[in-house]
């Protein structure tokens, strides 16, 4: 069966309200949320190597999603979920304030038509959203192989000062592995990425 490569997020309305997701996962001390999970190579190889922390993926797109969540099963994955759904509603309905370490943004959907810039996932209200979920000194982790894209990302959140650039972090050397890395190294395309620390305000 054929998925598309991108869904358009405005399409999905449905909201579940008043979950409490961590009651799903086991009582570890770290929480992360990756937005976009896809295939879900970089949700299921980062809950098994990391099996200290919990992490929540969504995915709007629902034969990635069933095929996802039937993964984490049958490999007994327990420390990671995922859930069918608009990021953004998710992480307002249902995720407490100051409860996530690490929000992971990777390849999202560059929307390169001028008028479809508004359906860019980083924006200035999502950022300040993501701010408000995120531990002080909480990060979020963005990746593209699109560099008019990671240039709009940068400016937006150097414009929302809310969050500082790190200029090392060895998750992108440990820890990054994801379907659209892979294709992106096959294809010869650059990547770009970078580390964004919740400053205390």
């Amino acid at each position: 069966m054929r998925v598309r490569t991108h869904a358009n997020p405005f399409s999905y309305t449905e909201r579940t309200k008043n979950i409490d997701y961590s009651l799903l996962l086991p009582k570890n001390i770290f929480l992360d949320f990756e937005i976009g999970s896809g295939q879900g190579f970089f949700l299921k190889e980062y809950a098994i190597k990391h099996s200290e922390r919990n992490i929540i993926g969504t995915e709007i797109r629902k034969p990635l999603f069933l095929r996802l969540k039937n993964e984490l099963i049958s490999q007994n994955i327990k420390n990671a979920i995922i859930l069918n759904s608009r990021a953004e509603f998710c992480i307002e309905d249902n995720i407490l304030d100051n409860s996530i370490d690490k929000f992971f943004i990777f390849h999202p959907d560059p929307w390169l038509k001028n008028k479809h810039h508004k359906r860019r996932i980083i924006n200035n209200d999502f950022l300040n959203l993501m701010y408000k979920k995120l531990k002080n000194g909480g990060k979020i982790y963005i990746s593209t192989d699109v560099e008019t894209l990671w240039l709009d990302m940068n400016k937006i959140i150097n414009l929302n000062k809310k969050f500082t650039k790190l200029d090392f972090d060895p998750f992108w050397e440990e820890d990054y592995f994801t379907d659209w890395s892979i294709f992106s190294k096959n294809d010869n395309r650059k990547n770009f990425f970078g580390t964004f620390c919740k400053i205390k305000l």
